[in-house]
Order: C-alpha cells, then structure tokens, then sequence
C-alpha cells in the first residue's frame, strides 16, 4: 500500500529499475530488475545470505548495505517464490530513497495513510503503546509442525523441507523474530530513523 501512493504521486515507477532511484541495488547483476519484479515476488531474493543480527535489523543504512549485495537465487523475472521476509526490507529503502523527505517505510505509511484515515496500524510501534496492548503470536513447536506437515502431499512436504528457500529466509538470523519464536525482537529493540524512533513490532 505505501509503495502504492509513492507510485501514486510519482515518486517511483512500476517499471523503472530499481538501481535508478537506488544505484547500490545493481550489485551482483541486479542492474535490470524493475520495481514490479520484487512487489510481484520475481527478483530473486527471498533470501539474505549473510547473517543479519539484531544491531543490523535495527539500522536502516546496514540493512541497505547488507540487501543491496544479495546475489538473486534465480534469473530476476523466469521464476517466482515469496520473499516472504525480504521484501519489506527492498519496499523500505526504496521508498527512503524515493521519498523527498527520506523517510523510512513505517513513518511514510503512518504520515500518508495511518493518520489521515484515522487508523491505528503501525509498521514500526511507537514507544507510548504499551506492551500489553500487542498481540502474541500463537505458534506450534517443531514436532507440532512436523506432525503436521503429514497432511501435506507428500512431494510438497519433501521439496518443502529439502529445496524451498522458505527455512533460511525466516531463520536467517537467530537474534530475531522467527517462524518458531514469532514474538522474539518484537518489543526488544527499537531501531532509528531520521525522523522517530520505534520499536519493531507491528
């Protein structure tokens, strides 16, 4: 939706690279991927190889450094597969580097579409909500998924565990919130913008 009404105003354009509003993107022959091509989930890069702690998750100029050298896992545009993680990380610092005010995707979702429709949703939670008005996330235990997984065909269930890319997006870091300890790094760091401060659950 923020990237929407970034579009919106032309500030971006759908099928324009995303090197020409962001040149340090073009690494590892991601020179000619179109800003369509993530949003549709056909980069390439739902995975960041290097490990990404809870300091650098926290940085948006880390964060940028380390997504901008990812070498896409597929020739961008032949396949797709979710970047289920990836993406919120590519649409923020798009939209900081297309934003006039440079601001971080949380602050311009909140300023452009949370506040002048009256919601209270955030990408990015102010420190004056209190932890006891946010939701956990209930999950399963390994042996739990495990079990489960049974009720899956089972060629899904074997590609799933032997080829999909799925368990390294998610458990890229064990400092951070993952499919097996959703709620961990909600509440417990808080990351820095030019323009507020804000922890990062949603």
């Amino acid at each position: 939706m923020t990237v929407a009404v970034a579009h919106s105003r032309g500030l971006l354009d759908f099928d324009e690279k995303v090197a020409t509003y962001w040149p340090e993107f073009a690494q590892q022959s991601k020179e000619n991927i179109t800003v369509r091509q993530p949003l549709s989930h056909q980069a390439g890069l739902p995975v960041i190889d290097p490990p990404l702690d809870i300091e650098t998750v926290a940085n948006l100029d880390a964060v940028a450094v380390a997504i901008a050298r990812q070498k896409p896992a597929w020739q961008p545009g032949t396949k797709q597969g979710y970047h289920a993680v990836s993406l919120g990380w590519y649409e923020g610092e798009l939209i900081r580097r297309v934003d006039p005010q440079h601001r971080s995707l949380g602050r311009f979702f909140q300023d452009e579409i949370a506040k002048p429709l009256g919601l209270e949703f955030h990408i990015g939670l102010p420190a004056n909500v209190p932890d006891s008005r946010i939701a956990t996330i209930q999950t399963f235990g390994l042996l739990e998924i495990l079990f489960g997984m049974r009720k899956m065909p089972l060629p899904t269930a074997m590609a799933f565990l032997t080829r999909s890319r799925s368990p390294h997006a998610h458990l890229n870091s064990q400092n951070h919130a993952t499919p097996m300890k959703p709620n961990e790094g909600v509440i417990s760091f808080q990351w820095k913008d030019p323009v507020t401060t804000a922890s990062a659950g949603t």
